[in-house]
């Protein structure tokens, strides 16, 4: 609200309403797992951005999304395993033919996660974002492409209280954006030691 360049005095809580769905079912005596979940919710005076001028956070009047949310969680063998994930959210945005910013319609995703000894894991995380609409006050309006990205980690548990772990983000440099104006990092790798007491 006091922003000093988009901020909005007037802007009052949002509110919403709506309801879930959800059904599960195991399979191959419970190794694999199957949810779905069907949303509708409606929102109202819901906060968002808009290029003015003066460009300012605004409330909405009535804005309605809809859609299904799975996710798949099956082993392969007992050290073997993978998780995979989609959702589709449709926005829509009461009378006005203007897009919601950084809601994209379909994203989803899969984990597999090996491990290879008892005290060493790999994981690898692939991630899909589809298009996105965004504005700032240089471009405008405008549409992000969908994009995917690759992360890999390696985690070695030392002993009960401490790992190590080495991660790469987005392994095939893959260009994109997630707020326009600011491409992504490319490959980034990290190093990390975690202790627990």
């Amino acid at each position: 609200m006091g922003n000093p360049i988009v901020g909005n005095p007037s802007l009052i809580p949002e509110k919403s309403k709506g309801f879930s769905i959800g059904f599960n079912q195991p399979f191959l005596s419970d190794r694999v797992k199957w949810s779905v979940n069907v949303f509708y919710n409606k929102y109202f005076d819901i906060i968002d951005f808009d290029t003015g001028p003066p460009p300012q956070l605004v409330n909405r009047d009535e804005v309605t999304a809809k859609g299904f949310e799975s996710s798949l969680v099956m082993p392969i063998t007992n050290d073997l395993s993978v998780h995979a994930h989609i959702t589709y959210v449709n926005t829509d945005l009461a009378n006005s033919n203007q897009e919601l910013r950084h809601r994209p319609e379909w994203s989803g995703g899969m984990n597999i996660i090996w491990n290879a000894l008892k005290e060493l894991r790999f994981t690898l995380n692939i991630l899909y974002i589809g298009k996105v609409y965004d504005s700032s006050i240089p471009t405008d309006d405008v549409e992000l492409e969908p994009y995917s990205r690759v992360d890999a980690t390696i985690t070695w548990e030392l002993s009960k209280y401490l790992s190590l772990g080495l991660g790469v983000d987005n392994l095939f440099n893959t260009r994109y954006e997630e707020v326009v104006g600011f491409p992504a990092l490319g490959i980034r790798p990290r190093l990390w030691m975690r202790s627990e007491f």
